[in-house]
């Protein structure tokens, strides 16, 4: 299992400056989960849970990944003969 890789949602220009952006975060290539932090516990926890394709996805390679405000975008090499580095 690789390490755990957190990702903020980028602003959306269309809302204000103040709004919260939402914490994402993956540790393999078969899901990303979005998490909520309770600071009484001191705990994070998982409140989403967004399952990838099986084929063609390797976020923990290249580390392709977008998280906006309505879409998640994770940019793969399948299909497009493209090399790793």
């Amino acid at each position: 299992m690789g390490k755990l890789v957190f990702i903020q949602r980028r602003h959306d220009p269309l809302s204000e400056e103040e709004e919260p952006r939402d914490v994402y975060g993956y540790f393999d290539n078969t899901a990303v989960y979005k998490f909520e932090g309770d600071a009484a516990l001191n705990k994070l926890r998982i409140t989403l849970k967004i399952d990838l394709p099986t084929i063609g996805v390797f976020i923990t390679q290249n580390r392709m990944i977008d998280v906006g405000k309505y879409f998640l975008a994770v940019y793969s090499a399948a299909n497009c003969d493209s090399i790793i580095n």
